[in-house]
Parts: C-alpha cells; sequence; structure tokens
C-alpha cells in the first residue's frame, strides 16, 4: 500500500497520485483483456520451472492444470499456494510482464468478486463497515501518521474482515515487537460510489469459517482518522471508500485511457508502458501482435508504428524509421488513402528525420501529415497541433527562432482549447518554448518555461520517467550558461539518477548528461587544486599535515 499526504505541495501529492492513475489503467487493461487459451499452459510451464525438485508444490500446480476454471478463482487465491505467493509478489514489485502472465487469473479474480458483489448488495446497507489488523514496520507507520486527509491505494488484493475483534487479533499478535506499530485499519465503504469490486467471500473461500470481505487491487482509501487505542495499545486508522478522487487527475486519466485505445488490449498496454516510459517492456507486447496471425493488415500496421515509437524513445532512429516505413507501407495497401493512420505514421517518420537533421525530408512529411489531416479535421484539432509543433521544431534546429517560436505560440493555442489544462503535449511545448528562449540568452523566461513544464508532467508522469530527467537536464544546461555550476550539477544529477533506471547505455541523452556532469566536476577539482597550489605557495608550507 502507498499513501499520499494533502499536506505535501501539489507537486509531489500529484506525482504520487499519478502513479495511482497509471497503475489503475492497468488494472482496467488486465482485466478487460481477452486471454488465450495457452495462456493458461504459458502459466503452468513457468511454475514447474521455478518449482523444479519441489515435489509437493509440483502436485498443487498439476492439480491446478487439471482441476481449476474461472468460477474457482477466490478459492484458488485463499489457499495462499503458488498462485497466492506469485500474485501478490508481482503485485508489489509491480512486475507488469509476471502480472501479464498472470493476468487470466488476476481477471478471473476481479470477475469472480464482481459477480458476488452484484448478488449480494440487496442483502447490505449502503455503507459497511471492514477491518484489518497487522503489525507495520514503525517507519512505515511514521510516515502514514503525516498523511490523514490524504490517500491511500492498495496496490494488491486487499483481504478484511466483518468482525472487529478477529482483525484485533491479528493487530495485537505484533504487540511486544520492537521493529512494527500493531494497526487496526477500520474501513468504511460507500456501496453505492465503490469503483473496484470486493464481496465477502465465504462461500467460495479455502477457510469458509473466515468471515473475509476480499477487495479487488488498485482500491484507493482516504485516510480520515490515527489514535492510539490506549486500553488495546493498538493504533486504530479509520479510512473511507467514497469514490472521491483528483477531478483534474479523472479527466487526464480518461483522456489517455482514449488515446490508449479499446479495440486491442494488448495494444493499448504497451502504449501504457511507453507513456510509464518502459520502452523496453513495451516492445515484446506489440511482437505479440506481429505473430498473431488472425489480426487483419491494419492491426499489424499500428504494431509496427508502435514498435518504432519505442526505438524512436530510446534514440536508435535508424531502427524506428525502419519500423515507421514499414507501418506506412502496409497502410497504404490496406487503409484508404486519407486515413488518419496514415498521416499520423508521416507526422512519425518527419520527428525521425527531425532527429537525424534531416530537414528537407522532415518538412516534407509533415506537409504531407497536414494534407491529409486538413481534408477531414477542424482547424483546432489536436493532431493538427501537434504538425505546428514538428514544423516549430525544424526552425528551432535551423536557428530561425522566430518562426519556431510562432509555431509552437499556435500549438500551444490549440492544445489550451482542446486538452485538458495538464496534457503531456502541453508540457512539451513548454519545454520548446523555455529551450528557445534559453538558446537567445533570455533565461529568466527560459526558466519560467521550463517550471511550468515540470509542473504538468509531474502530475502526469511517474517521478521517474525519462521526460523528467530531460527537463532536469535543461535547467541544469541553463544554470551552466548564466555560469551557476553548483546549481547545474545539481540538477544533472537529478537527471542522471532517473535516466540510469529507465534508458539504455547507449541512449544520447544518458551520454549528454554524463558527460556535462564530468565536465563540470572536473573543473570544480581543478579550481580546488589550484586553490590548494595557491594557498600552499603563500604559506610556504614544507608538510602538507603541518
Amino acid at each position: 500500500m502507498t499513501a499520499v499526504s494533502p499536506n505535501t505541495p501539489g507537486k509531489e501529492m500529484n506525482k504520487q497520485e499519478a502513479s495511482f492513475m497509471y497503475f489503475q489503467l492497468l488494472v482496467e487493461i488486465l482485466t478487460q483483456f481477452a486471454y488465450k487459451d495457452s495462456t493458461k499452459q504459458e502459466l503452468i510451464n513457468l511454475c514447474r520451472m521455478d518449482y523444479a525438485g519441489n515435489n509437493k508444490e509440483l502436485n498443487v500446480i498439476d492439480q491446478f492444470y487439471e482441476t481449476y476454471s474461472k468460477e474457482q478463482a477466490i478459492e484458488w487465491y485463499t489457499k495462499e499456494s503458488f498462485l497466492y505467493r506469485m500474485l501478490n509478489k508481482a503485485l508489489r514489485t509491480q512486475d507488469i510482464d509476471m502480472l501479464f502472465k498472470l493476468g487470466f487469473f488476476i481477471k478471473d479474480l476481479h470477475e469472480e468478486l464482481r459477480n458476488l458483489q452484484n448478488s449480494s448488495t440487496t442483502h447490505l446497507g449502503r455503507t459497511i463497515t471492514v477491518y484489518r489488523g497487522l503489525g507495520i514496520p514503525n517507519k512505515e507507520f511514521e510516515s502514514l501518521q503525516q498523511k490523514v486527509g490524504g490517500l491511500l491505494s492498495m496496490s494488491s488484493f486487499l483481504s478484511t474482515s466483518a468482525q472487529e475483534a478477529v482483525a484485533m487479533r491479528f493487530a495485537r499478535s505484533s504487540l511486544g515487537r520492537s521493529d512494527t506499530t500493531p494497526v487496526l485499519f477500520e474501513m468504511t465503504v460507500d456501496m453505492e460510489k465503490c469503483r473496484q469490486p470486493f464481496s465477502n467471500i465465504k462461500t467460495v473461500s479455502a477457510f469458509s469459517a473466515e468471515d473475509e470481505i476480499l477487495f479487488s487491487m488498485g482500491t484507493v482509501f482516504r485516510i480520515t482518522f490515527i489514535k492510539k487505542m490506549k486500553k488495546e495499545g493498538v493504533w486504530n486508522v479509520k479510512l473511507k471508500l467514497n469514490g472521491d478522487e483528483d477531478i483534474e487527475l479523472s479527466v487526464l486519466r480518461n483522456h489517455i485511457k482514449r488515446e490508449l485505445g479499446e479495440s486491442n488490449h494488448l495494444n493499448a498496454l504497451g502504449l501504457l508502458l511507453i507513456r510509464m516510459g518502459e520502452n523496453s517492456r513495451a516492445e515484446p507486447y506489440f511482437h505479440m501482435l506481429l505473430d498473431d496471425t488472425s489480426l487483419d493488415q491494419s492491426a499489424h500496421a499500428s504494431a509496427h508504428n508502435n514498435i518504432g515509437l519505442v526505438y524512436h524513445q530510446q534514440g536508435d532512429y535508424e531502427k524506428a524509421l525502419k519500423s515507421y516505413e514499414k507501418s506506412l507501407e502496409i497502410y497504404l495497401i490496406s487503409l484508404p488513402p486519407n486515413h488518419p493512420y496514415i498521416a499520423t505514421t508521416y507526422n512519425n517518420i518527419g520527428m525521425v528525420y527531425n532527429k537525424q537533421s534531416d530537414y528537407e525530408k522532415a518538412l516534407k512529411s509533415y506537409e504531407k501529415f497536414l494534407e491529409i489531416r486538413l481534408i477531414s479535421l477542424p482547424p483546432n484539432h489536436p493532431d493538427i497541433a501537434t504538425t505546428y509543433n514538428n514544423i516549430g521544431s525544424l526552425y528551432n534546429k535551423q536557428s530561425d527562432y522566430e518562426k519556431a517560436l510562432k509555431s509552437y505560440e499556435k500549438f500551444l493555442e490549440i492544445y489550451l482549447i482542446s486538452l485538458p489544462p495538464n496534457h503531456p503535449s502541453i508540457a512539451t511545448t513548454y519545454n520548446n518554448i523555455g529551450s528557445l528562449y534559453d538558446k537567445q540568452s533570455d533565461y529568466e523566461k527560459a526558466l519560467k518555461s521550463y517550471e511550468k513544464f515540470l509542473e504538468i508532467r509531474l502530475i502526469s508522469l511517474p517521478p521517474n520517467h525519462p521526460d523528467i530527467a530531460t527537463t532536469y537536464n535543461n535547467i541544469g544546461s541553463l544554470y551552466h550558461h548564466q555560469g551557476d555550476y553548483e546549481k547545474a550539477l545539481k540538477y544533472w544529477e537529478k537527471a542522471l539518477s532517473i535516466v540510469r533506471r529507465t534508458l539504455p547505455l547507449a541512449h544520447p541523452t544518458r551520454r549528454v548528461i554524463e558527460s556535462a556532469i564530468a565536465t563540470v566536476r572536473e573543473s570544480f577539482r581543478s579550481r580546488e587544486l589550484f586553490s590548494v597550489v595557491h594557498i600552499f605557495s603563500l604559506c610556504h608550507c614544507k608538510n602538507v599535515s603541518e
């Protein structure tokens, strides 16, 4: 579970809520995916390899393979077998590849909870209260105490009890331990506003004697109260589940959901991973689409386009161009000549030529995109705005800053009308405008633009996304131009800490940041050496230790 505080500055809170948003989108994809019959066999093969030599567990795996049906998902989960352990580990570490392998089981669990919920709500009141008792590591609890009024996200399936006494026994079991704090969670649930399914699972649990209420993963509560129960020696943490959330975040989530598309959940999963900055993890899912012979040519073209997007993000522009061109080749055969997908592919090709400094070919590709989109779209459509942004990038690289600024401002004008105010593309434009001001040595305006970019991106992206690193890098460069090397180093080190976790060793951005840091540090060492030598000569010291 993860908590965010209402007292944390907006950027930090929203940054954490952005992680909630991406996880909720992941839950939606995993629970709506149409899994193939072979998925179960693939999981079984993996489990047999993991438990090779463990005959007891292998027998359980064989039993699951031979007897499992989707109506038994909760029963198998409550057995605390290999499935329970694998699933909770994958959820705890957010191992998306393993979650996908377990996806059919996650979907079955989710749907069985939904079915039980639908059949039992008439027997329950509008509001119910459930409990969970456990020992929480002291540091984690101290952090939780600071977040009353904030949100608490459950990143796994959550087991609770309708009986307070049962939960209290679990909480009291950690009394006397110096490393944990005993906590009784008291959760009030508004039945009409809960987004994720939950239900009493007594009739289907492997332990039917327990009056257990199970919540699906991704459930978010609000922390309303924390106080120690003096008589019991246990801390009471009250949570409320009523569906409230950050409104802007909700608008952005719905917009991103539409951009991911609903026609193919495998494609949506890959695109979501790209948005999360997990480019290398995204590629295999697009290759799965290419291997699926049941899909039409258009779906394969889309997969090639998205593989190109992965290479593009990784800085491998040659491979990106080949993938985009393969996509275009298929689209031109299988779709009408003015289809939006064809236009989008021209735009992507233009962006690669732009990166390769082939501005003539880039401009031709952008103009082809604009020609197609102006036929079918209003002039203020976001796709039209995208082309203005890309043309601005061309002028920027050609040092025609006046034309570049006009193109970027046209882009921003359209996007501020047609998109949510914290959309990533709006942030990108502020970044581009900041770059223009930086090149013209207008550092004050540049810094304002970069800060606006950072403000939006910290709302809509995970904190370790490569785009966040890019902004830290740009701010570092700005301070470097001003001769403030200490601040430059501070921001470059922030950028490097992100790119080391998210980008490959050979990525151009990573090399640029590492080179910049090395140069500044060498400059610091040279200055320090000069100072030491200068003082040494003034003091006429014979020994450094004197």
